[in-house]
């Protein structure tokens, strides 16, 4: 189907978790591999998000893009990926984090000098999950003082040395749908601004899989999440 494609991503391999100062470069990376997937599927677009599309927001260097996907477009979505290099995450045996109905592609760009790791999330458009990811990218774009707070906070956890990963107690697995508190996190880390709640649970948060913690960056006047709490998750 996309067989003139070239392949432009490399192999992802794993890498300690470790913060990285912002690279503006990342916004480079996004736009070369959006640009394949509109040339490609002109109807659909991968948009930059998480820490790496947030200007002076440092983490662990990691460029996310999501794709919003369209009922009967998952399958297209996925089958170019592959043809471009792209990879499934290797889990555990028994976990699954990004089930095939969501799922995450992962892979190495070569891009100005530098090489960086992707994570290309596609998300169904129904999904609470994608007004989310734009959401925490637009919120800590527009408020350094929250970047300032979550950057804090995450270079504390990266540098904890704990394990990459999230595992939910008594489940023996990793849950793909559901952002939890304290009780489905080894070390539960938020990141909260003046006056706001912590969120403990919520459909519409997103995560942020860094150190084995979920690190929740929580506002006045962010959507609401199921729980009743106002918060978001950030990625990369």
């Amino acid at each position: 189907m996309f067989e003139g494609v070239t392949p432009i991503i490399g192999l992802y391999g794993r890498e300690e978790a470790s913060y990285r100062p912002h690279d503006p470069r990342a916004t480079g990376v996004a736009r070369r591999v959006g640009a394949v997937v509109r040339e490609q599927l002109p109807e659909l677009r991968a948009e930059h998000v998480g820490s790496t599309a947030i200007p002076g927001c440092a983490g662990r260097g990691v460029v996310d893009l999501m794709i919003p996907v369209p009922p009967g477009q998952l399958e297209l979505v996925k089958a170019l990926l592959h043809a471009l290099g792209f990879q499934r995450q290797v889990s555990p045996p028994g976990y699954e984090p990004w089930p095939e109905s969501r799922p995450m592609r992962v892979g190495k760009l070569e891009h100005d000098g530098t090489c960086c790791r992707l994570h290309v999330h596609v998300i169904p458009t129904g999904s609470p999950e994608v007004e989310a990811q734009r959401c925490f990218r637009e919120r800590l774009s527009a408020d350094p003082k929250l970047r300032d707070a979550y950057v804090a906070r995450k270079r504390e956890i990266l540098s904890g040395g704990h394990q990459y990963g999230r595992l939910l107690p008594g489940e023996g697995r990793f849950h793909p749908g559901r952002a939890h508190g304290p009780r489905g996190a080894v070390v539960p880390a938020y990141v909260t601004a003046p006056g706001a709640s912590r969120c403990p649970d919520g459909e519409t948060c997103r995560r942020l899989r860094v150190a084995a913690v979920p690190a929740y960056v929580t506002a006045p006047g962010a959507s609401r999440c199921p729980s009743g709490e106002a918060c978001w998750l950030g990625s990369g």
